[in-house]
C-alpha cells in the first residue's frame, strides 16, 4: 500500500505542475505529513512521509526539465523537394495514405505525410519526391509529428529498414491478405481491427457507426488487446508448463504481440502492467492491478513526460483504473452483474476527458459495449485461426472464417443499430482542461479512499476477460475536416 500512495504523490506532482500550483501543492504536502507525523509519531509514518514529499517534488521536477515540444518556422511552409524515412507503419485509408516521416530535407523533422491512396510504403522505405508542407497545420499529439506533409510525388530510394521491422510488416501484410480473403466484409475489415488494431480499410459510414456507438476502441490498438492475449496465452500454456516457467513465456509472448501491433502508448501501458501482474505471480506476492497500472503509467511518464498529454494514454489509464477500482467490489457478485456494471464504469470513467478533448458524448456506448463484449474475443480468436488455416489450404481458413464473421458481423449489427438511434449521440460544450481536471480529482480522492476501505480482493483474472477493456472509448473523436 505504501507504494500506491508514493505512486500517487509522483503523479501529484506531474498535475501540480501542469495546473502551475506547485507552490499550493508542496504546502498542503508538508502540512500533511507534519500533521501525520504528529498524530501517529513513528518511524514508520516519518520515513513515508518523507518518501512521498521526495515523490512529489520528483514527478513535478521530471516534467518541469522535459524540453517544450519544437515547432518548425513558418517560413518552411510551402511546395518542397524532400527526402526522409518512413517511420511506423503506413496506415492505407480509402482516399489517402497517412505515415509518419522523418524529413531529411528541405528540414529536419518528423512529419505526417498524407500520400495518395494507391501507393505502397513500408516502414523503413526511404522516400524523395514533392510536397507541400502545412506548418501550422496542428498534429496528434500521438504521432510526434511537428507538422503536415502533402505529398505529390515520390519515388522509393531504398529502404533502410531493420530486420525486426521487415518481419512485422511481412507479418501484418500476411495476415491481412489472409484475414479479408476468408471474412466477407465489413466483418473481415473489423476481424483485421480487433487482431491488429488496423482498421484503415474501414469504410466512412461503417467507422462513423463506430464513433457514434463508442465502439471505436475495438479498432484501435488498444490495451485490451493486449490483455486478452495474455489471458488467453496463460491459459493454453497452463497445461504444458510449470508457474515459473509459464510466466516467463507469457510475459515474452505479450511484449512480442505489443510490437506486432506497433507499441502504441495504450499498448505499452498495458503490457507493462501485464509484466508486473506476471511478476507479481511469479514471486509468489499478491496481485494488486492498481499499483501495477500505476506504477506502469509512471514508467513511462518517467521516460517519456510528454506521453502524458496522448489522449489514448490518458482513456486508457483512465478507463484501466475503473476498472481496477471497481473489480473487487463486483468480483463478490454474480458474473453477470460485472458484465453489466464495468462497461458502464469505463464510461463514465473517460466522459470528463470525451468532453474536453472532442466535445462529443454518447449515451448508448454503454449499452452497445454491454451487447458486443461477448463477441470480441471470438473474433479476434476466429482471425487467428483463419491466418493459421491459411498456412495449410485457402480452403481451410474459408471454412473457418465464418468463425470470425459471425461475432464480426454481429459487432458491426449493434454499431450500426446504436448509431441509428436518435438523440443519444452528439456534441456539446466542452469543458476547459483545468475543470477536467478538478473533476477527477474530486471524483478520484474519496473513490480511493473508499476502495482503500472497502476491499482487499484484487481483481480476477476471469473478471477481466468479462468485458473489454474500455481503454479507448472515443480514442479517436468525431472525424475532423472529413479526416478518416
Amino acid at each position: 500500500m505504501i507504494g500506491l500512495w508514493l505512486g500517487l504523490a509522483f503523479l501529484g506532482g506531474v498535475v501540480a505542475y501542469d495546473l502551475r500550483m506547485i507552490p499550493a501543492t508542496l504546502v498542503i504536502a508538508v502540512a500533511s505529513a507534519s500533521l501525520a507525523s504528529v498524530t501517529w509519531p513513528t518511524r514508520q509514518v516519518r520515513l513515508a512521509s518523507g518518501a512521498a514529499l521526495i515523490c512529489l517534488l520528483a514527478g513535478a521536477g521530471r516534467v518541469a526539465v522535459t524540453p517544450a515540444p519544437t515547432s518548425l518556422p513558418s517560413d518552411v511552409a510551402g511546395r518542397h523537394r524532400f527526402t526522409g524515412t518512413v517511420l511506423g507503419l503506413p496506415r492505407v485509408y480509402p482516399e489517402r495514405t497517412d505515415t509518419l516521416l522523418r524529413l531529411r530535407t528541405p528540414v529536419e523533422a518528423t512529419v505526417l505525410a498524407r500520400l495518395p491512396p494507391t501507393v505502397t510504403v513500408r516502414q523503413g522505405d526511404v522516400l524523395s519526391g514533392i510536397g507541400e508542407l502545412a506548418v501550422a497545420e496542428p498534429a496528434e499529439s500521438s504521432t510526434g509529428a511537428t507538422a503536415t506533409l502533402r505529398v505529390f510525388d515520390f519515388t522509393v530510394e531504398g529502404s533502410e529498414a531493420t530486420l525486426p521491422q521487415r518481419l512485422r510488416t511481412r507479418i501484418h501484410e500476411t495476415i491481412g491478405e489472409r484475414v479479408l480473403r476468408s471474412v466477407p466484409e465489413p466483418a473481415g475489415i473489423l476481424t483485421l481491427g480487433v487482431l491488429l488494431g488496423d482498421d484503415s480499410r474501414m469504410t466512412g459510414p461503417t467507422r462513423q457507426a463506430f464513433q457514434a456507438a463508442g465502439l471505436t476502441h475495438l479498432t484501435a490498438v488498444s490495451g485490451w488487446n493486449v490483455a486478452v492475449v495474455t489471458g488467453v496465452c496463460e491459459v493454453v500454456l497452463r497445461r504444458w508448463l510449470s508457474v515459473r516457467r509459464r510466466l516467463p513465456a507469457v510475459a515474452g509472448i505479450t511484449w512480442g504481440y505489443a510490437y506486432l501491433v506497433g507499441l502504441q502508448p495504450p499498448v505499452v501501458r498495458a503490457a507493462l502492467m501485464a509484466s508486473l501482474y506476471l511478476a507479481a505471480r511469479w514471486r509468489g506476492r499478491p496481485r494488486e492491478p492498481v499499483t501495477a497500472l500505476l506504477w506502469s503509467v509512471i514508467a513511462m511518464i518517467a521516460v517519456q513526460p510528454q506521453i502524458r498529454l496522448d489522449v489514448a494514454f490518458q482513456l486508457s489509464a483512465l478507463s484501466t483504473a475503473a476498472l481496477a477500482l471497481l473489480g473487487p467490489q463486483i468480483a463478490r457478485h454474480p458474473a453477470w452483474i460485472g458484465a453489466i456494471v464495468l462497461p458502464v464504469t469505463a464510461q463514465l470513467a473517460v466522459s470528463p476527458l470525451l468532453l474536453y478533448r472532442f466535445g462529443a458524448y454518447s449515451l448508448i456506448a454503454p449499452v452497445a459495449n454491454l451487447l458486443v463484449g461477448p463477441a470480441v474475443a471470438p473474433a479476434m480468436a476466429g482471425g487467428v485461426l483463419v491466418a493459421v488455416a491459411s498456412l495449410v489450404h485457402p480452403v481451410a481458413a474459408e471454412a473457418l472464417g465464418v468463425l470470425a464473421w459471425l461475432p464480426a458481423r454481429w459487432i458491426v449489427w449493434v454499431a450500426e443499430l446504436a448509431a441509428g438511434v436518435p438523440e443519444l449521440t452528439g456534441r456539446t460544450l466542452a469543458p476547459g482542461g483545468r475543470t477536467t481536471i478538478l473533476i477527477y480529482l474530486g471524483a478520484g480522492i474519496p473513490v480511493l479512499w473508499w476502495w482503500q476501505r472497502a476491499t482487499a480482493v484484487p481483481l480476477p483474472e476471469e473478471l477481466a476477460l468479462l468485458a473489454p477493456e474500455a481503454a479507448e472509448l472515443g480514442s479517436e473523436g468525431p472525424p475532423r475536416g472529413g479526416a478518416a
